[in-house]
């Protein structure tokens, strides 16, 4: 272990211990769900298949033969019983209720099987009848060994040879011969027993070394998207780590953190299906551009679907662009819906890509990620785990991580104005109240928004005033109204006006961000606009008529020009 892995350590342990405590009755609960999630959904599906075909066939095999098995009445009826709760199953399952599905699939299964078995050899016991129906409870050891792993082999052992024994002891005469084979019996139980152990551990050890295999696989493609996209896979790294101490600040045990860690580095995995033109794309995206680059949460699942070993993976792979408040992609999944594995990653994820340099960005001082982390809570990100996130910060864990990963954890004191912080929150306010020039001053540059120019309803055009119609804007707009801006196109840069918001004159309500560019009258359609914001010259009104809208645009030119000029 060297230093960094130990400071590492050292931050996973404090957050640990800032979480819940976790008692002996959590842990075992924890362990009891994390048994009933490993079930594979497809299997379950098919088994709703299987179940009813056993019954029937277990049926079919008591009754045709001419000579009538004692008990056989007790058989039919378990039968009967598989195939009624079958339906049971199939409605937990068709609801999405897999924890309870898988629960009582296995209590009723194994229920039918120990009730219908012990009726049976009551009754061969009490008509000295001899048969080889024992070996069923050998066939259930074997199978168990195949399905529940070393633990659930060793208990299924012990469960069917103790009701093996107890059907012997009970249902049997001491001077009956099945009494007399209970010895050897016995042995060839123990034996197929200890055979199922040792096969359920191997077979653990070669799916864990062919997952483990395949995570390799999985995290050098992964890192592989990154570099393409942004640093060469160190983004993944601490969105690895901040998922870690995240999920054990919420009180997730060590192999649950673990697992959406790993899901965390690879959760832009699908990003390998996005072509390097728009990847790489230095301007904004179209629209159509947008629905593509939207598809890698599909294609990550896609990709992980084939493992049922990557269930936490798969969901934060297709999950982690849901929102909060149910306005995200692909599902618009809403509040707990929504993976808690996602939603954990979700707010990782936005945190380092504020912090962390872009060719398009300068990195944002902790603080202030922290603050438009704590804005998003509850429309894009869950309260809950924002709150976590926020006493890691507070703690100084996440600084701890920041410095065992070699990197500057960067806290810039505040700027004050009116002896208030300067913040993110606070420029954030101030583009929502429509006042850009503070806004200006306090980012030291113009605020700016960049769109792609689109048809529109021509109107402007006809009057005089032809506008640029902006689409696929990403960022905050401020306050519906009108402003003088500075429009950069290409190379060249023009005084304008812009109109953000509705155009009631017209009976129109939808929003629009419409751009009236100063002594420019050529074709621009799909071109990429910048635009920035230089004053805010009025509010969006209704005006009684075209004339008196033409008047008062004519005002708004000669502002926005005379703004342009200072």
């Amino acid at each position: 272990m060297g230093a960094p892995n130990a400071a590492f350590e050292a931050a996973f342990r404090t957050a640990a211990r800032l979480g819940p405590e976790r008692t002996t009755f959590s842990r075992l609960w924890g362990r009891v769900e994390s048994f009933l999630d490993t079930g594979d959904v497809a299997f379950e599906r098919n088994y709703l298949i299987v179940r009813p075909a056993i019954a029937i066939a277990v049926m079919l095999a008591v009754v045709l033969p001419s000579s009538s098995l004692p008990g056989r009445d007790g058989v039919i009826r378990a039968c009967g019983i598989a195939v009624a709760y079958n339906f049971l199953l199939a409605y937990l399952i068709a609801k999405r209720r897999l924890h309870l599905m898988r629960a009582a699939s296995l209590f009723l299964d194994n229920c039918t099987i120990i009730s219908a078995s012990l009726f049976v050899f009551m009754r061969m016991g009490h008509a000295s009848y001899e048969s080889d129906l024992w070996l069923i409870y050998i066939t259930l050891i074997v199978s168990s060994s195949l399905s529940y792993g070393p633990i659930g082999s060793l208990f299924f052992t012990t469960l069917w040879t103790s009701l093996f024994v107890f059907a012997s002891l009970a249902f049997y005469s001491g001077d009956s011969y099945f009494r007399a084979q209970l010895p050897m019996r016995l042995v060839f139980f123990l034996l197929t027993g200890f055979v199922g152990i040792s096969l359920s551990a191997e077979l653990r050890k070669g799916r864990q070394n062919l997952e483990q295999k395949t995570r390799e696989t999985l995290q050098m493609l992964a890192q592989i998207v990154e570099a393409r996209d942004t640093d060469a896979g160190v983004h993944l790294q601490h969105i690895q780590h901040y998922s870690r101490a995240l999920a054990l600040r919420l009180g997730l045990d060590e192999a649950q953190a673990n697992e959406i860690a790993y899901a965390g580095m690879i959760h832009d995995v699908g990003k390998a299906n996005v072509p390097d033109a728009i990847l790489k794309k230095p301007g904004p995206l179209t629209a159509e551009e947008r629905r593509e680059i939207e598809k890698h949460t599909q294609w990550g699942d896609a990709l992980l679907s084939e493992n049922d070993e990557f269930r936490a993976a798969r969901e934060v792979a297709r999950a982690h662009h849901e929102r909060w408040d149910g306005t995200g992609y692909p599902d618009g999944l809403a509040g707990e819906d929504i993976p808690l594995a996602a939603r954990i990653v979700a707010v990782c994820d936005v945190y380092d890509a504020l912090i962390s340099e872009r060719p398009y960005k300068h990195a944002w001082p902790a603080g202030d990620a922290i603050a438009e982390i704590r804005r998003m809570a509850g429309t894009h990100l869950d309260p809950a785990i924002v709150d976590a996130f926020l006493h890691l910060y507070a703690t100084n864990v996440l600084r701890d991580l920041c410095t065992a990963a070699g990197r500057r954890f960067v806290e810039v004191p505040p700027l004050l104005e009116d002896a208030e912080a300067i913040s993110s929150s606070r420029i954030r306010s101030a583009l929502l109240a429509g006042d850009v020039t503070a806004a200006a001053r306090w980012l030291g540059r113009r605020y700016a928004i960049t769109g792609t120019v689109v048809a529109g309803a021509q109107r402007g055009r006809t009057i005089g005033f032809p506008t640029a119609n902006l689409a696929g804007v990403a960022t905050l707009l401020p306050k519906d109204g009108v402003y003088a801006v500075r429009v950069l196109l290409e190379d060249a840069e023009f005084a304008g006006a812009a109109n953000i918001g509705p155009n009631p004159t017209f009976g129109e309500t939808a929003p629009k961000i419409e751009v009236h560019l100063l002594d420019f009258a050529e074709d621009l359609y799909g071109q990429i606009l910048k635009v920035e914001f230089a004053a805010r010259l009025r509010e969006t009104r209704a005006f009684a008529s075209v004339e008196e809208l033409k008047a008062q645009l004519e005002q708004d030119v000669a502002l926005a020009r005379a703004a342009a000029d200072e």
